[in-house]
């Protein structure tokens, strides 16, 4: 967890935080709903984590054709070996163990947890997941953006 930032509090605490945009870089869904400017055409791509896990070879290609790049397949098969999460947990470049205490404590919270979808589920009450579903359908609506969890 980074030590800058202040401890969190109890998951509601936080969740009703992170709902009303009082964290430190605002309202999650005013981030989300800024990237969709027209003004921005198809110049944005958009890939959950969930695509990711499910298929990281598919995803790497599908960000290399949008960006007009290639890479041959021994050079791809390379980079969803080192992107993989087992390989990223492990490397000191990506795990954050590098970064100084002070400003990363790794013994809080490693910036790298699990590696799964959907373990938030195991985490929210009934009653936390009702109202978070709730403040982000509303807080979305019009958005035309799916989430892999609302499949």
């Amino acid at each position: 967890m980074a030590s800058f930032l202040e401890n969190p509090g109890t998951l509601e605490e936080f969740t009703d935080k992170f709902l009303s945009g009082k964290v430190l870089f605002g309202k999650w869904t005013d981030h989300i709903k800024s990237w969709r400017n027209p003004e921005l055409g198809d110049r944005i791509m958009y890939i959950t984590y969930e695509e990711m896990l499910q298929d990281l070879h598919d995803a790497l290609s599908r960000i290399l054709k949008f960006l007009g790049r290639e890479l041959s397949a021994e050079a791809l098969d390379r980079v969803v070996h080192h992107c993989t999460f087992k390989n990223m947990k492990t490397n000191k470049m990506s795990n954050y163990s590098m970064v100084p205490q002070e400003f990363m404590d790794n013994k809080k919270s490693p910036f790298l947890r699990k590696g799964v979808a959907g373990d938030w589920k195991n985490y929210f009450s009934p009653e936390l997941d009702a109202k978070f579903t709730a403040v982000i359908q509303e807080e979305m609506k019009g958005s035309n953006i799916r989430f892999p969890w609302d499949e």
